[in-house]
């Protein structure tokens, strides 16, 4: 269902109104994790692995391949390490060479999960005790390099929205059929693993035990022509057995959705959620929410107190609340959770607590795909990246946890982007 002009034409095909609520989980498959390389389009796809360590530390890993016009592939790898106890983060991004999927390991046979390059490998393992894992080995330069472990708990489903070969998929275009449609957005997750290993960072040592989740991600277009904007949130806590949320949402841009709008403007907004606890997946959830509507369903990022950042024209929240709400996977009986995260102090006129970066994006991209998106896009894109300790709220059915109802301490990594004015 959609609002507005009916003799128009939908031009946006959300994933959360692809699939009734009840059936929002959908179990993953080997091949909806295994590289696609679509080497057209200004296609980008992405593996994100985050993880909060047990020291209060947080780290991400990424791999991008992106596609730009009619340019070669470009391999980008990214390494992020935040101490908030000294407020110091380190990034580190390169180019990288000589990229494959499945990789050339001596005596071992990977599939598309696993990738590798000349300056590091990421391998895809399923142990015998039914877990999953990730292994990164990386040496990004003399100073950092990566040995770490990400492992889903067989207890704990990896997921996308909707079951079948285009489960997870929102269609952009007026036809949404696969070989039609204009472009697409798709994400595949594990909501919670557990981490070990190490980063060497000078020489010194950096314990990588901790938890986090994994992210796989295909941008099917130009991502200016995809969203306005981007919320991102994960929570993860070891309190009640383990105890993650995650939150996913873009609003739509002027050109698609526009069959759907209301006076007074604004994008389709399309949000993903999930709820773990006992290291067990609970719930997906998700909510289509149209320009001057209620949302289709409970869960969505609201951002409060907004204010206008003079140093990159963005108007910010100085608090946001994330709300996920559906039914349980097991009994489909009703389940919510709520996490409000403040990013202002209350003496500061600033929106800096917890801030790890403002990360101009273009600065952390390579040339020749910044020089692609400056011509044909013409935008300065920001991400906002917080790491707040916060609460996370749970109403559960019955039988699911240990109480129907929880407040949950921990650490929630948050983002915010904001592609154009």
């Amino acid at each position: 269902m959609f609002f507005g002009n009916s003799q128009k034409v939908k031009n946006l095909h959300p994933v959360t109104e692809e699939f009734e609520s009840s059936e929002y989980f959908g179990p993953l498959t080997p091949k909806d994790t295994e590289w696609a390389t679509i080497n057209s389009n200004f296609v980008a796809e992405t593996q994100t692995f985050y993880s909060v360590l047990k020291d209060g530390q947080c780290l991400s890993v990424q791999v991008v391949h992106s596609h730009v016009g009619f340019w070669y592939p470009q391999i980008q790898f990214n390494f992020m390490l935040y101490t908030p106890a000294t407020g110091k983060k380190l990034w580190k991004s390169i180019s990288a060479s000589n990229f494959t999927t499945p990789p050339n390991v001596a005596g071992n046979k990977y599939d598309r999960r696993s990738c590798s390059a000349d300056q590091f490998s990421i391998l895809h393992e399923q142990l015998p005790n039914g877990d999953e894992c990730y292994r990164i080995n990386a040496k990004i330069d003399n100073e950092v390099q990566i040995i770490i472990n990400f492992i889903r708990p067989a207890s704990c489903a990896g997921f996308k929205l909707g079951n079948g070969p285009q489960g997870g998929y929102t269609s952009l275009g007026n036809d949404k059929s696969a070989n039609k449609r204009d472009g697409y957005v798709v994400h595949r997750f594990w909501p919670r693993v557990r981490t070990e290993g190490q980063v060497i960072v000078n020489g010194k040592l950096v314990d990588a035990i901790g938890h986090g989740a994994f992210i796989h991600a295909i941008q099917g277009m130009r991502a200016n022509l995809i969203a306005r904007t981007w919320n991102f949130a994960l929570f993860q806590s070891d309190e009640h057995g383990g105890v993650a949320s995650i939150l996913m949402e873009f609003e739509s841009t002027e050109g698609y959705g526009a069959a759907t709008r209301t006076e007074g403007g604004g994008g389709v907004k399309v949000t993903i959620g999930a709820l773990v606890a006992n290291d067990k997946l609970l719930s997906v959830t998700g909510s289509t929410t149209y320009p001057g509507q209620m949302p289709q369903g409970l869960t969505a990022a609201e951002h409060r107190n907004t204010l206008k950042d003079a140093e990159t024209s963005y108007v910010v929240p100085s608090e946001v609340r994330y709300v996920w709400g559906g039914t349980a996977i097991e009994n489909n009986k009703a389940i919510r959770g709520e996490m409000l995260v403040k990013y202002k102090n209350d003496k500061d006129s600033d929106v800096a607590r917890g801030l790890i970066e403002k990360v101009d994006f273009l600065a952390h991209i390579p040339y020749v795909v910044r020089k692609a998106v400056h011509v044909f896009a013409k935008t300065k894109p920001y991400i906002y990246q917080y790491l707040n300790p916060t609460e996370l709220q749970l109403d559960l059915p019955e039988g699911v946890a240990e109480a129907t109802k929880l407040t949950v301490q921990g650490t929630a990594f948050t983002e915010q982007s904001f592609i154009s004015p």
